[in-house]
């Protein structure tokens, strides 16, 4: 779309800065492991200090890989429909940040692999406990509280609990993998996002679709809460 050639250099651009943000992870996991096997004896608050410029650095990511989606989204919208594109595409940014919270972002893995160094690090002789890092242990009680409210586990298609949840890349909406694979099959080009007041009017198509790694992790978790007799 020539209209949008600007917008395609400057998604370039932000393609390099998500691969600088990726570096920056790791350096930052690397200095803060070296920091701690130099100086064994600080404590877990100041492993939250550098999980913090972790999370940041997911944060960075995520916003990126948002602004990526929501560009996607407005190239598809019609040029001449009268409607403000930046208010589109302000809108999308919106929906797609509502949908991810601090939690989520906990479970990001290179959060994961930065609390498993520091705990061997400070207790190579325990057995992990991220709690006592200062947040929620994935899967504790606390974990589930804090997301429940914010993580709907139903397709909206076929009405179940997610096995597989894929994300729609358009408008960020999540569906079981096999229930939408049978709604795009029998629907074909008016398979459009089932969840009640969705404005993506674009028909889902397979290729629009990423597997919700985040998502999958916490369905997981909380259907092992549920064999445990946990609530």
């Amino acid at each position: 779309m020539a209209g949008f050639g600007f917008v395609d250099q400057a998604v370039k651009s932000i393609n390099t800065v998500e691969e600088y943000i990726k570096v920056g992870m790791d350096i930052a996991n690397e200095v803060a492991l070296d920091f701690l096997e130099s100086n064994k004896d600080q404590s877990e608050k100041d492993v939250i200090e550098f999980r913090k410029v972790m999370l940041n650095f997911v944060k960075m990511e995520q916003e990126i890989k948002h602004l990526q989606e929501a560009v996607d989204y407005v190239k598809q919208q019609p040029q001449d429909s009268g409607v403000k594109l930046e208010s589109v595409l302000d809108k999308k940014l919106e929906e797609l940040k509502s949908g991810t919270s601090d939690t989520m972002l906990l479970q990001h893995d290179k959060i994961q692999e930065f609390n498993q160094r520091m705990w061997d690090t400070l207790h190579p002789d325990e057995a992990y406990a991220a709690a006592e890092f200062g947040f929620p242990a994935p899967g504790s009680d606390m974990d589930v509280e804090m997301t429940q409210e914010k993580v709907n586990t139903r397709c909206p298609y076929t009405g179940m609990e997610m096995v597989y949840p894929v994300r729609n890349k358009h408008c960020g909406h999540n569906y079981d993998k096999d229930g939408i694979q049978q709604y795009i099959k029998q629907r074909k080009k008016k398979a459009k996002c089932p969840l009640g007041g969705c404005s993506n009017e674009k028909p889902i198509e397979m290729s629009d679709l990423e597997e919700n790694k985040e998502l999958k992790r916490y369905i997981e978790r909380m259907n092992r809460n549920v064999k445990k007799g946990k609530k």
